[in-house]
């Protein structure tokens, strides 16, 4: 009986583990693609991986963007790159993801030239709308010291 209680665990665990693996498939491929869109300041091509609220956020870091920093950006000369450090999936429709994102340029101080940050944590929260995975901001993105 102790055999038949324990088998039975057992595979409700390991299907437990795996999970829909193809959500974490699709969580990590739509925050990478925003992530490399935002971070490589191709902010329209940001918003379609993105909810409707996030657009205001988007829209003002984008308009904080002067021409010397798109020169600092171009004569960098590499793209911004995004990998998924871990996904946390909250619910059937929420998820925060957390990334670390290389050689991409930060302006952080309005009024004064960005400058490359070879990597930085982001921890991105995404929500899971008509379905697809879409990063929802709730401000500028930090990074996690």
């Amino acid at each position: 009986m102790n055999f038949k209680l324990f088998s039975a665990v057992a595979v409700i665990l390991f299907a437990a583990c795996d999970m829909n693996p193809d959500a974490n498939d699709s969580i990590q491929k739509d925050a990478v693609a925003f992530s490399e869109k935002y971070f490589n300041f191709d902010f329209c091509a940001a918003l379609e991986h993105s909810t409707p609220e996030s657009r205001k956020w988007i829209n003002y870091i984008a308009s904080n963007v002067s021409e010397e920093d798109l020169g600092i950006l171009r004569s960098y000369g590499h793209a911004a790159v995004a990998d998924v450090n871990s996904i946390d999936i909250l619910g059937d429709t929420t998820a925060v993801v957390t990334l670390s994102v290389n050689g991409f340029l930060s302006i952080d101080s309005i009024g004064r030239p960005g400058h490359i940050v070879d990597k930085a944590v982001f921890r991105l929260p995404m929500v899971r709308r008509e379905g697809r995975w879409l990063v929802r901001m709730e401000g500028l993105l930090r990074s996690e010291r």
